[in-house]
């Protein structure tokens, strides 16, 4: 069994029993279901998997290492669920390292906050979506480290200022969408390093001026 859909079911709860014997399982969609807690077991056995699709269920609490038993994830889906916090040590145990995830998605949450550490152990990340949530504030050290990262998209929130930002520490960003925010400043110098970058959405928030060096 290599691809499994849960999808559209009225799940409500993992048990590990459940694909205990699924070691070759590479897909796993369990989207739109009544899944509101995951446990450091739900996911233990499936070494081969590399997309899971939790999007569009309760989902508030995620146990530490739920995911650390996943060392070929690459894709994991968490959007429209009702998180307000998302960490690092959801993917790490004693005997684990980095990640290999390339794609995460957390839009459509509650997440207000982000820990330093939140990304950290992902070091292979190269698209991370985090639009309509409820960020007033997102601090630059939280993608330090992210030489990989392609895409951001922190469109939908409520940003207020990225003054302190430093885009340039991202060698490879390509696409930054920060459009219906409520931004009214940048800092001149926030995408000057950004050599790679083809795309900046800004619209829908409260810019009055830009310096004339912002995107020299």
């Amino acid at each position: 069994l290599r691809i499994l859909d849960l999808s559209n079911c009225a799940l409500k709860l993992l048990s590990p029993e459940l694909m205990m014997k699924s070691t070759s399982l590479q897909t796993l969609s369990i989207r739109q279901n009544f899944l509101e807690e995951l446990t450091e077991s739900a996911f233990q056995n499936l070494r081969n998997l590399t997309d899971l699709d939790l999007s569009k269920n309760a989902i508030s609490n995620i146990r530490p290492g739920c995911f650390a038993h996943l060392p070929s994830l690459k894709r994991l889906d968490l959007s429209g669920n009702k998180l307000s916090s998302f960490k690092g040590e959801y993917f790490i145990t004693r005997r684990s390292n980095g990640t290999k995830l390339e794609l995460l998605d957390l839009s459509d949450n509650d997440l207000s906050y982000l820990f330093p550490s939140s990304f950290r152990v992902h070091p292979k990340l190269t698209k991370l979506i985090a639009a309509r949530n409820r960020f007033s504030f997102f601090p630059a050290e939280l993608l330090v480290g992210l030489n990989y990262l392609q895409i951001v998209d922190l469109g939908q929130n409520m940003l207020k200022s990225l003054e302190e930002f430093d885009f340039g520490r991202l060698p490879r960003l390509r696409t930054l969408k920060l459009s219906d925010n409520l931004l009214d400043s940048i800092s001149e110098t926030a995408f000057h390093n950004s050599t790679q970058l083809q795309i900046i959405d800004l619209s829908g928030n409260r810019l009055e001026r830009m310096g004339e060096r912002t995107f020299q």
